[in-house]
């Protein structure tokens, strides 16, 4: 393997590790609220704006189609989404958060923050936006999270 692949492959497993270790920080905090890093992203992309589609959804949270309904199904019932058929496209589900999401986020964002902040804190300042510039630079913003 050239230096370069090698590079690429130890960049790459940095990012992969850095990614888990800011979820895990977050679940740890999010726990004690009873709820979910997921249930948090499928909210947070349903707040405001449009209504999503599921396929969407499932590409924006990197979860699978099955896996999404079955957490769409039991967010719905928890009263935090509200799904209804596209009146353009009857086979697409659209979702939204209902305002008990809206305030089950907003009461779990110093939690999130806070998981963020225990793993970021280890750079300092000056650190934290050169990563933040290299970042910007290899995930540009027109490719939406």
């Amino acid at each position: 393997m050239s230096a370069r692949a090698n590079s690429a492959y130890v960049l790459a497993r940095l990012l992969k590790r850095a990614r888990r270790q800011v979820t895990n920080a977050i679940r740890e905090r999010l726990e004690p609220a009873g709820t979910s890093l997921v249930t948090i992203q499928v909210l947070k992309h349903t707040i405001g704006g449009e209504a999503l589609n599921q396929l969407e959804l499932a590409r924006l949270t990197e979860l699978e189609p099955a896996a999404l309904s079955r957490l769409l199904i039991d967010l719905e019932e928890q009263r935090l989404i509200a799904r209804r058929r596209d009146p353009e496209d009857n086979r697409r589900v659209l979702v939204t958060a209902t305002a008990a999401g809206q305030a089950l986020v907003e009461r779990t964002q110093p939690a999130v923050l806070a998981g963020i902040e225990s793993v970021i804190s280890r750079l300092s300042r000056q650190e934290q936006a050169e990563l933040e510039r290299l970042l910007e630079k290899l995930a540009p913003v027109d490719d939406p999270d």
